[in-house]
């Protein structure tokens, strides 16, 4: 009697959502399939308590996800080699090594980088940047590029960083905005916000469309200058580029468009979730709190494509919570058009909340 083949799923990319997918392998009884992730690296950092990481209020180490206990936990195969492409003809994984890996089902969180400005640092890759950051002598006028989320937390956790480190540089920390500062925020938020970094001591530039950097002056699309000895960039991402080669759906920011199924219109055999995806039925901005919520629909989606039974249809939450970093022990909360908060008990609950997510992929 010839032994029907065990379906191949592949997780390529080490992103929020698979990893909580891999935590509720190891909770469950198994996939009816052999299941592979691919990962650049074996360690990934969560970017959640990053700029808590920056101003000195968390350890590195906390930051940490570690991928090897975790898939042996849930009994998947991890191989570390970059992603280049996909061979969708042959359901192929084509890896940087030169190395291919099959597929009857594949499901990318690839995460994003930075739009950054040339010679400029960013924010991600994360163990690029913290690198490149413990090497970084305190600037005496720091730009940080971005007025979204990140951005702002960034600007307050460096200010924070350089005052706490070098008090006698008197570093001038700016933060440079597009469209202003936290543009998709309500109102309440927003305003905190703008008091917490003027509070802090960073002026914000807003409108200030950035394009240019020399080392010792950044300018403006308008032509206007400022000093800046030291640029960091937290602005919005783009997915990996070779996306645009599959032949399938993207938006113009080069995210792959998917149903509420997570699968790709296009091809029911390709997933994608996080920072490289679109959900057609509710546009997202870039958000982990959406690669969280993610998780389980795309578990259940590889479920029901493996086993031939319905598949789900999720739509994002129009509303988010919003917890803001803001360096000094602090944070700011927003939900929707509710009065925004400030407060360390704020703070304490975000780093609850955060250590609750990370302790749930820490396995022996």
């Amino acid at each position: 009697m010839s032994h029907q083949p065990q379906p191949r799923v592949v997780l390529v990319g080490g992103g929020h959502t698979h990893a909580l997918v891999l935590a509720a392998l190891a909770a469950r009884p198994p996939l009816p399939a052999a299941v592979t992730l691919i990962l650049d690296q074996p360690m990934a950092y969560y970017s959640g308590l990053l700029p808590g990481h920056v101003a000195g209020l968390v350890e590195r180490t906390a930051l940490t996800i570690d991928f090897a206990p975790l898939a042996a936990a849930a009994g998947v195969q991890v191989v570390i080699d970059p992603v280049i492409g996909l061979d969708r003809a042959a359901r192929l994984v084509r890896c940087a090594s030169g190395a291919t890996v099959g597929y009857d089902l594949v499901s990318l969180n690839l995460g994003s980088a930075p739009i950054s400005l040339p010679g400029a640092l960013g924010v991600k890759p994360i163990g690029d940047f913290l690198q490149q950051l413990d090497q970084l002598p305190p600037p005496q006028d720091l730009a940080v590029v971005g007025g979204g989320a990140a951005g702002v937390e960034m600007a307050l956790a460096l200010h924070h960083r350089f005052t706490r480190l070098a008090p006698g540089v008197g570093t001038r920390t700016r933060l440079i905005a597009r469209e202003g500062v936290l543009p998709t925020a309500s109102a309440s938020l927003r305003r905190l916000a703008l008091r917490t970094l003027a509070e802090a001591g960073v002026s914000v530039l807003a409108p200030w469309a950035a394009v240019d950097w020399t080392g010792q002056t950044l300018r403006a699309e308008d032509g206007r200058t400022i000093a800046a000895d030291c640029v960091i960039t937290c602005t919005g991402g783009r997915p990996p580029g070779w996306l645009g080669d599959l032949g399938l759906p993207l938006t113009a920011a080069g995210r792959l468009m998917v149903g509420g199924d997570l699968a790709s219109p296009a091809d029911p055999a390709v997933f994608a979730v996080g920072d490289c995806a679109a959900p057609l039925n509710r546009p997202v901005p870039m958000a982990g709190v959406y690669a969280v919520r993610a998780a389980p629909v795309l578990l259940r989606s590889l479920t029901a494509r493996l086993t031939g039974a319905a598949m789900p249809s999720w739509t994002p939450q129009p509303r988010l919570l919003t917890l803001l970093a803001c360096g000094d022990g602090r944070a700011l909360a927003g939900y929707g058009g509710l009065p925004a908060l400030r407060g360390r008990w704020v703070w304490r609950w975000k780093l609850w909340l955060d250590q609750r997510f990370l302790r749930s992929l820490r396995f022996p």
